[in-house]
């Protein structure tokens, strides 16, 4: 029974399981403590997009990033933003969310998940702190990346009802 398992589960790519598990931690926390904490990361990765990629050419800020020349600075750089607006996003949408019904949280906690991995593809730095399969790439990054988001802020935005 455990050699069945375990063969089926070596089968399955990393990158998978890695998703899965973010997915049913998404979900957890959404049923938990309500979607206030996914609405607000799917908010804040796009706008840190954004910032990152604009941050070169700010007046001031842009001898600061220049310092981060490395791909791991760089990824740290992004993630630093992205932990900002987080904040700056979850203090401006939050209110007294109760938890959430497992439908909403499995609709924010998906919604949240699909916006990562979009926003991760559109990064190059973040390619050096993981590299999704080619698998995993021709389903969420190119032609499809609009259509996952468009689909990421539907589900979102039935998951606050």
């Amino acid at each position: 029974m455990l050699s069945s398992v375990t063969g089926t589960v070596s089968g399955i790519p990393t990158d998978w399981l890695i998703i899965a598990s973010i997915l049913i931690l998404f979900i957890v926390f959404s049923v938990v403590r309500g979607t206030t904490y996914a609405t607000a990361l799917s908010l804040s990765l796009p706008i840190s997009l954004l910032l990152y990629q604009s941050i070169s050419k700010g007046a001031f800020i842009g001898g600061i990033a220049a310092g981060f020349s490395s791909p791991i600075a760089q990824s740290v750089l992004f993630l630093i933003i992205a932990a900002l607006l987080f904040v700056l996003t979850n203090q401006a949408i939050a209110s007294f969310d109760t938890p959430s019904s497992v439908v909403s949280g499995i609709a924010a906690g998906l919604a949240a998940l699909i916006v990562l991995v979009v926003i991760w593809m559109q990064i190059p730095v973040l390619q050096s702190l993981w590299h999704f399969t080619v698998q995993l790439e021709s389903v969420f990054a190119g032609a499809y990346a609009f259509w996952w988001l468009i689909a990421a802020y539907v589900l979102l935005a039935f998951s606050r009802r």
